[in-house]
């Protein structure tokens, strides 16, 4: 799978300072201040950093974890959330998935404690090199729309899933409506792509999460829309002082910029949809 581009200056930053290894966005409750921007300092950065924080923990609060839990993280980044369960959890293996060796190499920095266990593997989302019933809890953090496809990586899940586990996850979702602006002065699709992708299925025609988990053996328990609680942190990914326009005209704002703006347009103009999950084997 092609490595998103973004997480090339995601990569320079964790081997300046291995404590940066957050790579999504945050969970703003309440809102940052009005006047917070783009590129504010250190203060905000800190602020930037807590809503990353919280975001985990609504997550983590979804999967319930319990000691002796095998857990796999699927795109695990450059492992800040297993590392966050590592903090707060005794006796767990935390198993990283990762089909992006520079990743890999930073995540196999950290160092378990409180009886926990590290396991780090290169491999595709959506071929689980795993037996069937292996995890507890599989996290899937803001990675599923980079997925070659939503439905082979839930089939996947459910193969790996203990009768008993818990699959938790956000996702990214585009309205269909967005279509319609779509087009050769508004490139929506290629933007994103060019500086967020790989994002296979843009509009979401494999179906919706409740249809591809049914299909794939899974039950969807909670499906939370947080668009807006996640919504101020473009006001942080995004570069200040120029527009979108302006970045759809001038080649040197660069691929990854030009994404962050299409991406914030989308969340503001109510076209981009941020959800947790959670999903259970069917069956039991």
């Amino acid at each position: 799978m092609r490595v998103p581009s973004y997480f090339d200056s995601l990569i320079e930053l964790c081997r300046r300072d291995p404590s940066q290894r957050t790579a999504h966005l945050g969970f703003w409750d309440p809102p940052p201040p009005p006047g917070e921007t783009s590129a504010p300092g250190e203060h905000s950065a800190q602020r930037f950093a807590l809503a990353q924080h919280r975001l985990d923990e609504r997550l983590l609060a979804l999967a319930d974890l319990r000691p002796d839990n095998v857990v796999l993280d699927v795109g695990c980044g450059l492992g800040g959330t297993l590392d966050t369960i590592n903090e707060r959890e005794v006796r767990v293996v935390l198993c990283g998935l990762n089909s992006d060796p520079r990743q890999l190499a930073l995540c196999r920095q950290l160092v378990a404690r409180s009886g926990n266990r590290f396991v780090w593997v290169a491999a595709d989302a959506c071929a689980l090199p795993f037996a069937a019933h292996r995890f507890d809890r599989l996290l899937c953090v803001e990675a599923m729309f980079h997925f070659s496809s939503r439905r082979r990586f839930m089939t996947e899940a459910a193969r790996v899933l203990r009768a008993s586990g818990v699959l938790v996850a956000s996702d990214l979702i585009v309205s269909a409506a967005a279509r319609a602006f779509d087009g050769p002065s508004f490139p929506i699709r290629r933007v994103l792509d060019e500086g967020y992708g790989p994002w296979p299925d843009f509009w979401g025609e494999e179906g919706g999460h409740h249809g591809l988990a049914r299909e794939a053996g899974l039950h969807c328990s909670v499906l939370e829309d947080v668009s807006e609680q996640v919504r101020p942190s473009h006001r942080f990914t995004a570069p200040g002082g120029i527009t979108l326009r302006e970045a759809l005209a001038s080649p040197a704002a660069g691929p990854a910029a030009r994404a962050a703006l299409m991406l914030k347009w989308l969340h503001d103009e109510g076209h981009l949809r941020y959800v947790l999950l959670r999903l259970e084997p069917a069956a039991r």
